[in-house]
C-alpha cells in the first residue's frame, strides 16, 4: 500500500504594533497570543521524533517579539527571548515570508528584493537559522514572476493554494493536489508544495485528529 505523508505548517502572524495595542486594551487577549505563540514548540517537544511541525512567522510578529519595548512590556507575562529560544532549539522546520506580509503580485516588483532581504535580515538572529528551505507567501498570494526571487534567496520550495496550480498537462484531481511540482520561469525553478484549501480551512476551528487521518487518506487513495 502506498504511504501518503503530509505536512502541518502554522502562519503565524500579528500586524505591527498589535501586541502593545492589546496588552494596553485587553491584557487578558494579549496573554492568550502568547500562550498559543508558546505551545507549539512545547507540543513537539513532548512528542519527540514524531512530531513534525513547520512554522513561519511574519515579519511584522518577529518585530514585536525582537523589540527591547516588547519584551519589557511583557517581561511579567512572558519571556519573549525565551520563547524564541523554544523555536530555535524544537526541530521545527521554519519558513521564510515576507517582511511587512505584502500580497506580493500586489505590490511593485522593485520592492521584492527588500521585502525578501529585510525579513531575513531580521529571522536568522531571532529564529536561529541560516537558511530557510521554504518559503510561505502571506495571504498564499503567488505568481510565476516570483521565482526568480526566491531562489536568489536560497528558497527550495513554495506553498501555493491548489486553487492556483495549473498543470502543463491534464493531471488528476489527486495529482494536481497532493504530490509536489516543478514550476518554472524562464531558467529559475522551484519545487511547487500544493496547499489543500479544503484540509486547511477545516483547521480553523481546530478538529478531530480522527477525522484528519481518514481525509487524507479518502483524498490521497488513488
Amino acid at each position: 500500500m502506498i504511504q501518503a505523508y503530509y505536512a502541518i505548517a502554522l502562519n503565524l502572524h500579528h500586524p505591527y504594533g498589535n501586541l502593545i495595542d492589546l496588552h494596553n486594551t485587553v491584557q487578558w487577549e494579549a496573554k492568550q497570543v502568547l500562550y498559543s505563540l508558546a505551545r507549539p514548540p512545547r507540543y513537539v517537544k513532548q512528542n519527540g521524533p514524531a512530531a513534525r511541525l513547520h512554522v513561519v512567522f511574519s515579519g511584522t510578529l518577529l518585530l514585536q517579539l525582537t523589540d527591547p519595548g516588547v519584551r519589557e512590556t511583557f517581561e511579567y507575562t512572558w519571556d519573549l527571548n525565551l520563547l524564541l529560544h523554544e523555536y530555535r532549539t524544537s526541530g521545527i522546520e521554519l519558513l521564510g515570508t515576507g517582511y511587512t506580509h505584502p500580497v506580493f503580485p500586489l505590490i511593485p516588483q522593485e520592492d521584492w528584493d527588500t521585502q525578501l532581504g529585510r525579513y531575513l535580515d531580521i529571522a536568522r538572529p531571532a529564529l536561529g537559522r541560516d537558511w530557510f528551505p521554504g518559503f510561505w507567501p502571506p495571504e498564499m498570494g503567488f505568481c510565476m514572476e516570483m521565482i526568480p526571487y526566491l531562489k536568489k534567496f536560497g528558497y527550495r520550495y513554495v506553498l501555493v493554494d491548489n486553487e492556483h496550480i495549473e498543470p502543463l498537462e491534464p493531471m488528476s484531481w489527486g495529482k494536481l493536489r497532493y504530490r509536489p511540482h516543478i514550476a518554472r520561469y524562464g531558467d529559475d525553478e522551484i519545487i511547487v508544495v500544493p496547499r489543500d484549501r479544503e484540509i486547511s480551512n477545516a483547521q480553523q476551528s481546530g478538529f478531530d485528529p480522527g477525522w484528519f487521518a481518514y481525509e487524507v487518506g479518502e483524498r490521497t487513495k488513488h
